[in-house]
């Protein structure tokens, strides 16, 4: 069992043999720093989870589901956010290369929207009590 500030319980069916590594620690109470066993594990796996961080930490900004309360709502509005974060990832990834310019999540986020309306037209609906086109009527006489 690994131990930063609290225990941590790891299973994985990817590494085959428990090995470590030497990391320095600061301990909070203390302060002291201390040198101790890390298993590769939480070294992998570390270094794996800093993108969903970073997803994490750019999603924060748009709460849509945050006027929610639902719990399938709050889900697919979060599936929604994946979905156009990990476009962007991609985006960025293929495309920015070649444009030779990275965008900002919020460009890319309102770029998406724009075109995403552009291609939505909006059906004409007469008010009630509202005029048949061409009649002229004559008013008050």
């Amino acid at each position: 069992m690994w131990q930063d500030n609290k225990d941590v319980i790891v299973l994985s069916t990817l590494h085959k043999n428990l090995t470590f590594e030497k990391t320095r620690i600061i301990k909070r109470k203390h302060g002291a720093v201390e040198e101790v066993k890390k298993p590769n594990l939480v070294t992998d796996y570390n270094n794996e989870m800093f993108g969903v961080d970073r997803m994490d930490q750019r999603l924060s900004s748009f709460p849509i589901m945050r006027h929610t309360v639902k719990a399938y709502k709050k889900i697919f509005f979060y599936l929604i956010d994946l979905a156009i974060f990990n476009a962007f990832a991609i985006f960025n990834k293929v495309k920015a290369p070649k444009l030779r310019e990275k965008r900002h999540f919020t460009d890319f986020r309102l770029n998406l929207a724009e075109q995403m309306l552009s291609r939505v037209t909006l059906p004409q609906i007469s008010s009630p009590g509202s005029l048949a086109v061409g009649l002229d009527p004559v008013r008050l006489q």
